[in-house]
């Protein structure tokens, strides 16, 4: 015995066509703004969190210069309530600016870079699940080099809000288009009864 294949009527294929082409322009539109969104934010912070480690750097240096009798402390001083952490090397030891940093989470490309390079570096890393930036600075004056690490999850929250929206949003166009789909169909088919 053969089924019958039941085919959908013309109401429900003008419906799903119309809810189809709202899910694809929906979903282009919020692909489109999430990625421009989000490369836009994640650039501006980290050019500021670049300057700032620059900044420090360069306050660093002219301290450096003079006897500095706790390196921890003078690097507690300078990182930001944003949950900022620090560390210098110098004369071949590690300096952190807090007992749970450890050079073990630099990259090892980029302490390579600015310790033994003598260039100035960056990188996106994940330490415990928590998107992080660490700036790595030479200072050649005291033959040292500085690495700020900062914290990025307050960023990832708010992107992650806005692809929650954007998906939300996307889900009720799709749903619109269903139902004008709907409406449509059945007020062209209606002569046809």
């Amino acid at each position: 015995k053969m089924r019958r294949r039941r085919h959908l009527g013309l109401r429900a294929r003008v419906t799903i066509t119309f809810a189809l082409g709202a899910l694809v322009l929906s979903g282009a539109l919020s692909s489109i703004t999430y990625f421009s969104v989000r490369s836009s934010v994640l650039n501006q912070q980290e050019s500021s969190l670049r300057h700032q480690a620059l900044d420090v750097a360069e306050l660093l240096s002219s301290k450096l210069q003079q006897k500095v009798p706790d390196y921890p402390f003078l690097l507690a001083s300078y990182d930001t309530p944003r949950g900022s952490q620090s560390l210098l090397y110098r004369s071949g030891k590690w300096y952190p600016s807090s007992p749970s940093l450890r050079p073990t989470v630099l990259p090892h490309a980029l302490e390579s870079l600015v310790v033994t390079s003598g260039r100035a570096a960056q990188e996106m890393i994940r330490r415990n699940g928590v998107p992080e930036l660490v700036v790595g600075v030479p200072i050649p004056l005291v033959n040292s080099a500085y690495f700020q690490v900062f914290d990025l999850s307050e960023v990832s929250r708010t992107l992650s809000v806005l692809l929650g929206s954007l998906v939300l949003a996307a889900a009720v166009t799709t749903l619109g288009g269903a139902l004008v789909g709907s409406w449509g169909a059945s007020r062209a088919l209606r002569p046809l009864h």
